[in-house]
């Protein structure tokens, strides 16, 4: 029996269909994968581009959050800005990180409705 946090998460595929037992190259959007969890990793909220660069072939990212704290008083919030997620990576995944963003940011525009598609 697989410990549930062990089972492999099922990764939705969007864009191209990939093979399952296909090789993709790193050029390759990676669809149609599972992916394991066995920390349980968290999700975390970003909504502040800390600061970004590259340096020595490393692309590097970290990523802010405002957070809000009532304060000893109860009278009043105390908000800050603390680090959420800092980020490694390659020219290839930096490839494909934009050609995604570029895609949810176009499944996210007003189709001429109320509301997003």
């Amino acid at each position: 029996m697989v410990d549930e946090k062990d089972a492999p998460l099922k990764v939705a595929a969007t864009g191209r269909d990939a093979e399952p037992d296909k090789p993709l190259s790193p050029a390759d959007p990676i669809t149609n994968r599972s992916a394991r969890d066995p920390h349980n990793v968290p999700v975390s909220f970003v909504n502040i581009l800390g600061s970004w660069g590259f340096h020595d072939g490393v692309g590097n990212i970290t990523l802010l959050v405002s957070q809000h704290t009532p304060a000893d008083d109860l009278d009043r919030d105390v908000t800050d800005i603390v680090v959420a997620a800092r980020l490694r990576f390659g020219v290839v995944f930096a490839t494909q990180l934009r050609d995604t963003l570029n895609q949810i940011l176009l499944a996210a525009a007003p189709t001429g409705q109320d509301k997003p598609s």
